[in-house]
This record gives C-alpha cells, structure tokens and sequence, in this order.
C-alpha cells in the first residue's frame, strides 16, 4: 500500500489494518478492503482484536464520532463513539459514547448495548480485551460480560502495577493486585 496514513497490528501480528488513500484494509496473507472514508468524513482510530479476527474503526461526520465494528463481513454501525476496543471474534466492543458514558455491545449487535457509567478514566484491560477496570461517578469499578453487572472497590487512589518496561495486560479481572494509600492490595 502507498500513501499509508495509520496501521494497527494484532496483538499475535497475524493481521494489520490500515488506512491509505481514504481506504480501511486489512491484511492478513491477501488484502481487503472493509471501508471507503467520503469526503466529509475524518478517521479517527481504528483497534483490531487480540487474534486479528475482528476490527472497530471510528470516524467523524458533521461533528459527529460514530464506530464502525468488522469481523469478516460488511461493517456494522455500533453508533456514536470516538474511542473503544474490540475483543477476539468481536464477542465484546467496549466504546466511550457521546454521552461521555462507557458501554459495551455483545457481538456488534446493538440489542445487547449495555452502560456501565460515566467514563472518568480506564486503568487496566484484560489480554483477550474481554474485561476492564475503570473508574466511574467517584467509584473504582471492575466489569466482565460473565459479572451481572460492574463490581465496585473502594480506594484512595489505584493504578494498575505493570512490569517495568513492559506491556502488559490482565489475564482477566476475577483478581488482579492495585496501588493504594502506599500498599499493594490483591482484590
């Protein structure tokens, strides 16, 4: 591809996506191209799945964020959001709305949306990119599709403790070890 103006790669670096030229592709052995951007409209970003298999792409029309989620066919509209991620097989899309609110929609299909709060901040994302730790309406919250609903901790302060130097993401939210008032707790 010429003229390359954003590329994300998969966790695994089985697939790339990019944008060239006005054109959404994803390159997995042989090249595809999932969208043409119009004139009036901007990319913002775009977050491919852990193993590749699934894309959200954002763009901005009239002042307007809306997210786009792909896992193999035509895109689907997932509505209005400037930011998220997607899970493998896009199973879970997590976005910030315009609303300023965090959710989450099950297989791209929109029946399932869920809001989980007031989006303040997001501390730490499972590796399958399945569960979250975030803070919402002055409450550390933590949410998996298997929980009900999200679960609250309290805490002065929390920041998710990486390796030194190192990317690194939570297996999953069941447990996971926070920073507060100067200790290491596991939650």
């Amino acid at each position: 591809a010429e003229d390359v103006n954003t590329i994300t790669i998969s966790d695994d670096g089985s697939t790339l996506a990019y944008l060239a030229e006005n054109v959404i592709s994803v390159y997995n052995g042989s090249s595809k191209k999932i969208a043409e951007l119009d004139d009036d409209e901007s990319f913002s970003a775009m977050a491919l799945s852990p193993d590749g298999s699934a894309l959200v792409y954002f763009i901005s029309k009239d002042g307007k964020d809306k997210a786009y989620g792909w896992k193999g066919g035509e895109p689907v509209s997932l509505g209005s959001y400037g930011y998220g991620f997607v899970s493998n097989g896009g199973s879970v899309f997590y976005g910030v709305n315009d609303k300023s609110k965090i959710c989450y929609i099950k297989n791209f299909d929109d029946s399932t949306k869920e809001t989980l709060g007031a989006y303040y901040s997001l501390y730490g994302i499972t590796a399958d990119r399945r569960g979250i730790i975030f803070s919402s309406d002055g409450k550390y919250r933590v949410f998996d599709p298997s929980f009900k609903e999200a679960k609250t901790f309290s805490a002065d302060y929390a920041e998710i403790v990486y390796p030194s130097g190192a990317s690194y993401t939570l297996p999953d939210v069941k447990s996971f070890v926070m920073y507060s008032d100067s200790k290491l707790y596991r939650v």
